[in-house]
């Protein structure tokens, strides 16, 4: 009887510790205190013995190294890549590869690669940020914002189908030498539908859908992934702000780039009130700094723009991409 009243209690102390360590990974992961853990009827027994301590001690948020998060941060390295390359490769030489059907080489290339990997990225992400077949999709009420990310997302993969039919049809009647013969407002309808009217869609949703994640998310990561975001945010934010003078968006980029900081401040805040949430160290809200850091490059990429070229006219406008590049990089030493 006594081997027998033993042997239950130890397993009773086991199934203690493990449902100790399964709800802090749970609390860790997605920033919910314990005590919030238990508010939310989490069931915790013998919360006081020496074995349980020493587990709820333990620095558990490193072990699996964030696989979640780990995605989130390739599949928006993708999108700070390729698009970028595929760009400054092939679009400063309008007549590169000829024509693919009635394509040119870059309008065939972006309705191929750019657009799945617009719709991979954003897509993704949200479901990263935002999965469904997570129990903290259930505890955090975040249906509203789940909503918002998919429309926001939904809205930028409709400004790149207007731009990239736009770009298509333009560059075929430029290629084509038929620019001349096309009447005035039809050349204009088609330049408006690529460069303002696209572009405008896409970064009026891009930076509000940063935003929406950086809201939505509870996911905190280690000072690797922060410095992987830092470094991705730089090269999203230096792309953006060419593609946003280019589409004649200058203003939308102020204002969405004004809407991260907005949400970032109101976290910050909100985090730092909660009771009973501890911020350990090495831990950090990695899709915040990605949103921030590109946010902020962006910021400065355009006003260094006006700076140096006296407006926010587009650079094709002006001599290309190449030739603004040039007076871009050129311009700190000319002062020196």
């Amino acid at each position: 009887s006594t081997q027998s009243t033993w042997e239950n209690t130890k397993k009773m102390n086991n199934a203690s510790v493990a449902t100790s360590l399964s709800q802090r990974k749970v609390a860790t992961r997605y920033g919910v205190s314990q005590a919030e853990s238990v508010n939310k009827g989490a069931s915790i027994n013998d919360m006081s013995t020496t074995q349980s301590s020493k587990v709820m001690d333990t620095p558990v948020y490193h072990e699996n190294m964030h696989w979640d998060l780990w995605a989130v941060l390739v599949l928006n390295i993708l999108q700070g890549l390729i698009p970028p390359l595929l760009y400054f490769v092939v679009e400063p030489d309008k007549h590169i590869g000829s024509k693919v059907g009635y394509l040119r080489l870059y309008s065939c290339l972006d309705l191929a690669v750019n657009a799945p990997t617009y719709m991979i990225t954003l897509y993704g992400t949200h479901l990263l940020v935002f999965p469904r077949f997570s129990s903290r999709h259930k505890q955090y009420n975040g249906r509203m914002l789940e909503f918002l990310s998919l429309f926001l997302a939904t809205v930028f993969m409709y400004g790149h189908a207007v731009h990239a039919v736009g770009d298509a049809v333009g560059s075929y009647a430029e290629h084509s030498q038929y620019v001349s013969g096309l009447p005035t407002d039809l050349y204009a309808l088609i330049h408006f539908m690529d460069e303002y009217l696209g572009h405008f869609l896409m970064f009026t949703a891009y930076y509000p859908l940063l935003a929406v994640w950086v809201l939505g998310t509870k996911l905190r990561g280690t000072s690797l992934q922060a410095g992987v975001a830092v470094l991705l945010g730089v090269m999203n934010g230096l792309f953006h702000s060419l593609a946003c003078i280019e589409g004649g968006s200058p203003a939308v980029g102020f204002a969405g780039g004004l809407c991260v900081y907005l949400v970032c401040v109101y976290k910050s805040v909100a985090l730092g009130g909660r009771r009973g949430r501890v911020q350990r160290p090495g831990e950090h809200q990695v899709v915040a700094i990605l949103a921030v850091t590109s946010t902020t490059v962006l910021f400065c990429g355009m006003s260094y723009y006006r700076l140096v070229i006296g407006s926010f006219e587009e650079p094709s406008a002006i001599g290309g991409f190449k030739s603004v590049l040039s007076r871009l990089l050129q311009f700190p030493v000319s002062k020196m």
